[in-house]
């Protein structure tokens, strides 16, 4: 979103959900996450992550929601119309 708005928009992490489905050894030294917007709500967004070992097979999952936040007012801020588009076009 920094290109779009300039200085980079402020987000605080306000759940996370994750299954740990096998183990990640740390001598195979590569990984790969993938995040994808599953939701945009009025203040939050929610995105799904992976996260995949060398060979490609998943070893976790997680749902995190994140809230745009007011760093003045410490308090949620609401979308603008102009970051729902640039968060959507992953929906």
């Amino acid at each position: 979103l920094e290109p779009v708005f300039g200085s980079p928009p402020i987000y605080v992490v306000v759940r996370i959900e994750m299954d740990l489905l096998r183990e990640l050894r740390l001598d195979r030294r590569q990984a790969t996450v993938t995040v994808e917007v599953e939701r945009v709500g009025r203040t939050s967004v929610v995105l799904q992550e992976a996260l995949l070992d060398a060979d490609e097979n998943l070893v976790a999952r997680s749902r995190t929601t994140i809230v745009r936040w007011h760093e003045g007012k410490r308090a949620p801020l609401e979308l603008s119309p102009a970051e729902r588009v640039a968060l959507q076009k992953d929906e």
